[in-house]
């Protein structure tokens, strides 16, 4: 949970996998992993995509201060636990830059991420900034 001095930046991807392999996010901030630790993300409630569709999103929280200005860069990958190996998605990095993510007042940021035709959408509360990454179309 958020405080006076914190905001929860969420990272929001759908992209199905099969049973085994999870989805990863690292990237250039230290609740990212410094490029070094990727960080497993967990499976969403169901919502709706941008097709209409019923569909769980991958996501990952983490807290930044509320004043935290920064270009955070960061990249999705596919971990199968049970192999240990590891599927990047190519290049370019996505990016965010903070503050201009982040909606005056705002509790929380969630940065929805594009994989393919099938967005995740949902209603936003007036705590919350939605963000679209600079880089749509990850390729696995």
């Amino acid at each position: 949970m958020s405080n006076a001095t914190e905001i929860i930046v969420r990272l929001i991807i759908y992209h199905p996998l099969a049973a085994e392999p999870v989805l990863a996010v690292t990237g250039s901030h230290w609740a990212l992993g410094d490029w070094r630790e990727p960080k497993l993300m967990a499976l969403a409630p169901a919502r709706r995509l941008l097709t209409g569709a019923l569909a769980r999103c991958w996501e990952f929280a983490f807290p930044i201060a509320r004043e935290s200005v920064f270009d955070l860069e960061y990249r999705y990958l596919i971990i199968n636990q049970n192999t240990g190996t590891a599927v990047w998605e190519r290049e370019p990095n996505r990016h965010a830059r903070f503050p201009e993510v982040r909606a005056p007042g705002a509790d929380s940021v969630e940065i929805v991420d594009a994989n393919s035709a099938h967005h995740c959408k949902r209603g936003y509360p007036s705590t919350t900034r939605r963000h679209r990454g600079h880089s749509p179309y990850g390729q696995w």
